[in-house]
């Protein structure tokens, strides 16, 4: 049985498919964009669209799902408690992956940087 999770759903293509909000956690890129999920999808179906969707590498591990604030996604069953315009996350095992060499630069500092080259600034 399908259930929508808006008491105002008007027309069929509300059930046949879940408009979700995914992003790469901890990336540079903070928005989100848009899928479109075909009810019922199972856990594994949803995350094999969020990698496709999100151009991951195929080297990319993904960890966990994330259901913003703060709940991790496992199953078949999580998949389909959700709702329109969810925020979701996908969790890498290693952020390196999409970050790449921008996770040193936001801390300022490159370990290859001798002090010759540091300019100081008044």
């Amino acid at each position: 049985m399908l259930v929508c999770c808006s008491m105002t759903c008007a027309n069929m293509y509300v059930l046949l498919e879940l408009v979700l909000k995914i992003r790469v956690a901890n990336s540079d890129e903070k928005d989100f964009i848009e899928i479109d999920v075909p009810r019922p999808a199972t856990f594994d179906q949803l995350v094999a669209l969020m990698r496709s969707e999100l151009a991951l590498d195929a080297k990319a591990v993904v960890r966990k799902v994330r259901k913003l604030p703060d709940t991790i996604l496992r199953n078949d069953r999580d998949v389909r408690r959700l709702c329109d315009y969810q925020e979701l996350e996908l969790v890498l095992l290693q952020e390196s992956a999409i970050a790449g060499a921008s996770t040193s630069a936001v801390a300022g500092y490159k370990a290859t940087v001798s002090p010759k080259q540091i300019d100081v600034v008044y």
